[in-house]
């Protein structure tokens, strides 16, 4: 699933799940769009068998700016049922999904250095000098998280973090107190399932 929004300024941007922006965006709605959120939707298509993903979004300034993705499903099928297309979710506002999603299969290695990583990075003050070091045990453990500089020294020590087995978990790094630059934060974990290390780049702009 992708993920579309608005910014204050009127920006729409829509990004897959790998954070990447999609093609053909980002787009320009009106400049009071402070607090508007994007509708999905579909349309019939030229083609009477096809149908286009819309999108919609009411500002401010009393318009409704809608466009045409080029996203055409074709079919004799209805379309598929968008799982989040407006804000909370559907007309009643319900603001929850039912769908109860799978869990993650387990993962060969103990703590995969492909699933820990800091979001946003980098990290600074459009991001209120906050950001998240996520991480991936395969059971549960005891994690250590210690940053260091460039130059080796130990900047910040997270210690007696329990982390959840088959999850994806996560700690706030806080960098208002730091300069700008290259951190890096080691990740260690060990617990009755094995025990595991990586290593996540951290940059830092202020």
């Amino acid at each position: 699933m992708d993920v579309a929004g608005v910014s204050a300024e009127g920006v729409v941007f829509a990004c897959d799940r790998n954070g990447l922006m999609l093609r053909g965006f980002p787009l320009q709605a009106g400049p009071a769009a402070a607090g508007a959120t994007p509708a999905v939707y579909y349309f019939q298509s030229p083609c009477l068998s096809c149908a286009d993903i819309g999108l919609a979004v009411a500002t401010g300034d009393g318009y409704v700016y809608a466009w045409r993705t080029g996203s055409v499903l074709t079919g004799p099928a209805p379309p598929p049922v968008q799982p989040w297309p407006q804000y909370a979710r559907d007309s009643r506002n319900t603001a929850s999904d039912d769908i109860v999603p799978a869990p993650l299969p387990p993962h060969a290695e103990f703590l995969p250095a492909p699933l820990a990583y800091n979001w946003p990075n980098p990290v600074g003050k459009d991001e209120g000098f906050l950001t998240h070091i996520r991480y991936y045990v395969s059971s549960d453990a005891a994690v250590t998280i210690r940053i260091f500089d460039l130059a080796g020294s130990l900047v910040k020590t997270f210690e007696g973090l329990h982390a959840l087995g088959g999850l994806d978990n996560e700690v706030n790094w806080d960098v208002s107190g730091v300069e700008s630059g290259v951190y890096f934060a080691q990740v260690e974990a060990a617990g009755a399932g094995g025990s595991g290390h990586a290593v996540i780049r951290i940059a830092v702009v202020k």
